[in-house]
C-alpha cells in the first residue's frame, strides 16, 4: 500500500451494482450497494449515485463496467486531471443534530467545471475524545474498475445476485427513446465517507 493511503489523505469506497434492481437505462437510474470495507455491504441500503460520482465514472470511461458490476471510487486531498482525478470544491457544510452529544456534519461539494455535485459525511469516530478530521477544501475523486479480488468476492458472496427477482420482462423505456424520468423522492443518493482516522482497505479495516 502506498504512503498516500497510509497517511490517510487517500481513501476509497467500493460499489457493486444492486442485482435486485434489474435492467435500467443509465447510471442515473442505477442503484449500488457499497461500503468502505466488505462487512459494511450488507448493512447499508442500496443508493443512487450523485451527479459528481457519475461524472467521475464517465471521465474514466468505465460506464459499461460500472453498470454491469460496479466500480471503486478513490478520494484524495490531492490529484491531477491527467491521472484521471476529478476536482470538487466545498460549497456548504450542514450539521445534523441527533442528540446533544452527537452531531453529524455533512459537506456539499460542487464541480468547478459544471453543475455536478456530491455530498460527504464525517465518519463516525471510535470515541468522543477523538478529534474528527477536517474535510479538504478541494476534494479529488477517481473512478476505477473493480479489482479482480473484489469482483470475485462479490460473486462468491452473492452481492450481484437478483435474489429471485424476475427481470425477464423489460420495460418499453429500454427499447425506445423516451425522455429520462424525473427522479422520485424515494431515490436517495449515497453520501461519500469523509477522511478516515486510520487507513484501511476493502478487505481489512486496519491494514
Amino acid at each position: 500500500m502506498d504512503r498516500t493511503v497510509q497517511s490517510g489523505s487517500k481513501w476509497s469506497l467500493t460499489l457493486f451494482r444492486d442485482g435486485t434492481q434489474g435492467n435500467v437505462r443509465n447510471l442515473r437510474e442505477a442503484r449500488f450497494r457499497y461500503g468502505r470495507w466488505s462487512d459494511e455491504i450488507d448493512d447499508i441500503k442500496p443508493r443512487n449515485l450523485p451527479s459528481g460520482v457519475i461524472r467521475a465514472i464517465e471521465f474514466s470511461r468505465i460506464s459499461d463496467e460500472a453498470m454491469e458490476s460496479g466500480f471503486e471510487l478513490e478520494m484524495s486531498f490531492r490529484g491531477t486531471i491527467d491521472s484521471g482525478w476529478v476536482p470538487f470544491d466545498i460549497a456548504l457544510s450542514v450539521t445534523t443534530d441527533f442528540s446533544r452529544s452527537f452531531q453529524r456534519p455533512r459537506f456539499i461539494y460542487v464541480s468547478p467545471d459544471d453543475e455536478s455535485s456530491l455530498n460527504m459525511v464525517q465518519v463516525a469516530l471510535r470515541s468522543c475524545s477523538e478529534t474528527p478530521r477536517e474535510p479538504p477544501t478541494r476534494l479529488w475523486i477517481r473512478a476505477t474498475e473493480l479489482s479482480m479480488r473484489s469482483l470475485c468476492w462479490a460473486l462468491e458472496n452473492g452481492v450481484l445476485d437478483s435474489n429471485g427477482v424476475d427481470h425477464d420482462q423489460m420495460t418499453l423505456a429500454l427499447w425506445v427513446d423516451l425522455p429520462d424520468p424525473e427522479p422520485t423522492r424515494n431515490q436517495t443518493e449515497l453520501a461519500l465517507p469523509g477522511p478516515p482516522a486510520d487507513p484501511y482497505d476493502f478487505f481489512n479495516r486496519r491494514p
